[in-house]
């Protein structure tokens, strides 16, 4: 049946599908978006069209001697409750809803729709209200907010409405702090993985090897046979270390005693010139006369190219001379002389 709004074939109900509270609310809202009544007799035309062969039959036998048309909409409604709700235990559906908690993976909303469904059959009436409250608080997951709202309700009146606001605050407060807490742990995780690259490039303090960090050394509980401590091997032991660095320092400021360096004397040269002071004459080797042999010997000698002085062979002043009887300055004036 084709109507203003929506066609008649999408009314047609199905136990498997749907139950029959929903599609009753369905088959009113067709009514009123058509502009029908349940009290026309077009309406009752109407649902005996559209509800489908299989349920036409049903009412036939539940309206049974007489016939469906003979009825009235809500007359035929209430055979079809009567047929597909069944008689319900009201402590038993009570019992349900008093014993639904909120699931692991279960957000508020959906426990808060979960608790209006079961609700709807415990006849609660006026109690409603407070019965989802009561039911709410009791079966949160978390402990920390269930606290919350009880000292809330110790102070003042907590309405099903204000404890609602309030689980929907904290479940978002909840997964902001857990997103941050992941990026956190994983820049921290990013940080301790460079600083293990990083520790195994260098050498291991415990051990001085490579490849691993100070943590993870197998050396870290033996105590070093040098210094006895624990931690390290005497291999890597600083206290070896220092002392023979503290031995190289003496010995190179005992060398730098002995033995100024080059750059002092250099400086001393120069002070020298500044002061107009020079550096003493080397001595030079005294000449003597010798004999005419050790002349003619010398001379065969291979002699530096530089200014010589000759020497003049005179044998009575050699003996002289080695006597003691003439001093060097006679020597070299009868040398100058002659």
């Amino acid at each position: 049946m084709a109507s203003a709004f929506g066609k008649g074939e999408d009314l047609n109900y199905d136990e498997n599908e749907e139950c029959f509270d929903a599609y009753l609310e369905r088959l009113e809202q067709f009514f009123v978006a058509n502009g029908l009544k349940l009290e026309d007799d077009k309406a009752k035309a109407v649902f005996l069209t559209v509800v489908g062969k299989k349920n036409h039959t049903l009412l036939m036998d539940l309206c049974a001697p007489a016939k469906p048309r003979e009825k009235n909409l809500e007359e035929l409604i209430d055979l079809m409750r009567t047929h597909f709700v069944p008689k319900t235990n009201v402590i038993a559906e009570r019992y349900k809803f008093n014993t639904r908690s909120q699931q692991e993976n279960e957000s508020i909303c959906e426990y808060m729709a979960s608790l209006r469904k079961l609700a709807a059959t415990c006849k609660f009436g006026t109690f409603l209200e407070d019965a989802l409250r009561d039911r709410f608080v009791c079966g949160v997951k978390s402990a920390e907010l269930r606290d919350r709202l009880l000292n809330v309700a110790h102070t003042k009146e907590l309405t099903l409405a204000a404890a609602y606001d309030m689980g929907l605050a904290y479940e978002v407060t909840k997964h902001n702090a857990q997103q941050w807490s992941q990026k956190t742990f994983k820049a921290n995780a990013i940080a301790r993985s460079n600083v293990k690259k990083e520790e195994r490039g260098k050498p291991c303090y415990r051990c001085a090897g490579h490849g691993h960090g100070p943590g993870e050394c197998r050396f870290k509980d033996v105590e070093c046979r040098v210094c006895k401590k624990k931690g390290h091997i005497a291999k890597a032991c600083r206290s070896q270390y220092e002392e023979r660095k503290d031995k190289q320092t003496k010995w190179t400021k005992h060398l730098d005693a002995r033995d100024p360096p080059k750059d002092s004397r250099r400086e001393e040269g120069r002070s020298n010139i500044c002061t107009g002071r020079t550096r003493p004459p080397e001595k030079q080797p005294a000449v003597l006369y010798t004999s005419e042999k050790e002349t003619q010997a010398a001379s065969a000698e291979p002699q530096p190219a530089q200014e010589r002085v000759e020497v003049k062979t005179k044998p009575g002043f050699v003996s002289e001379y080695q006597a003691g009887n003439i001093s060097d300055l006679e020597l070299f004036s009868m040398k100058a002389a002659g």
